[in-house]
């Protein structure tokens, strides 16, 4: 697990750039990152800071539109595998709530990820038809988890991508986004950053555009 852990970590490091990623694709790691993570995402009790930084050398990978459009197949499994590592992360209880550092960890970093690749209407569609998005808004509910910027700004981006369809855009609103909108634009964090309050927003018109 060590030597695993060690290997993805040297990944993270070499898909920061772009003439590093096309060298390592020649030797097919976007392919094994997929299988990897196929392998282990149901096993993140004990291997959960491999998840956690494969998801970073997949949302780093994912910089570049030919591995978006590979991870958009549904052969490659990639967004039933992501989330499912959320729904275990988040919970299997009735309401999720503040987490643990392990899931923070695993949550924020899946998100990186699926931001990448949700821009596709096939992937929209799976994680709009999935339990994650109300899993998600019960998070954003529990005052504990305001304090993680960086959690809650992947969450937001999430929200806003996913929110320019119309029917992720009527799932967050059905889910309680009305009674939320109000109590995160006044929160001390949307107060002190801006890229924070201007993603609520965005969420918001883009929920009122499809209400017209």
């Amino acid at each position: 697990t060590d030597l695993m852990l060690y290997s993805v970590m040297l990944f993270v490091q070499l898909t920061k750039r772009s003439n590093h990623r096309a060298a390592l694709e020649k030797y097919g790691v976007l392919q094994l990152c997929f299988e990897v993570l196929d392998a282990i995402h149901k096993q993140m009790d004990h291997r959960w800071r491999v998840v956690a930084e494969l998801c970073v050398v997949l949302g780093q990978l994912f910089c570049d539109q030919e591995a978006v459009a590979i991870a958009e197949r549904p052969e490659s499994k990639v967004t039933t595998n992501l989330l499912s590592l959320l729904d275990e992360a988040l919970g299997s209880g009735s309401k999720a709530g503040a987490l643990s550092e392990s899931s923070s960890k695993i949550v924020t970093k899946v998100l990186f990820t699926l931001q990448k690749i949700c821009g596709g209407e096939g992937v929209r569609n799976e994680v709009g038809d999935s339990k994650i998005l109300k899993k998600l808004m019960e998070l954003l509910e529990d005052k504990e988890n305001l304090s993680n910027v960086e959690l809650m700004n992947n969450v937001l981006h999430l929200f806003a991508l996913l929110s320019v369809a119309r029917n992720c855009s009527a799932k967050i609103q059905q889910f309680g986004w009305g009674r939320l909108y109000d109590a995160l634009m006044t929160s001390p964090l949307a107060l002190s950053q801006d890229v924070i309050r201007e993603r609520i927003q965005a969420i918001q018109n883009n929920i009122k555009s499809f209400a017209k």
